[in-house]
């Protein structure tokens, strides 16, 4: 699914979800609110799977999005650099 946007109260700047480096996940078809103080279970079990893979998860941020996550850009550099993007 293409996502061309800019990140929120960011007008100018692009979102990674634009570039397919970033997917935001709902569990059971819920939405966890951008800054909840909590996280739905599915993401717990999941973070473990994309922080192996070089991944970042956006409950860790100032600004916590508990249903985000987003490829680091040591990931992309590896992934430029055999040709897979």
């Amino acid at each position: 699914m293409l996502c061309v946007r800019c990140i929120r109260g960011y007008p100018k700047v692009p979102s990674n979800h634009a570039f397919g480096a970033a997917i935001d996940l709902k569990m059971n078809g819920q939405l966890v609110p951008l800054n909840a103080p909590w996280a739905q279970k599915g993401t717990l079990d999941l973070y473990h799977y994309f922080h192996a893979e070089g991944w970042y998860w956006g409950a860790d941020w100032d600004r916590p999005d508990s249903m985000h996550f987003e490829v680091s850009d040591e990931k992309m550099r590896i992934w430029g650099a055999l040709g897979m993007i």
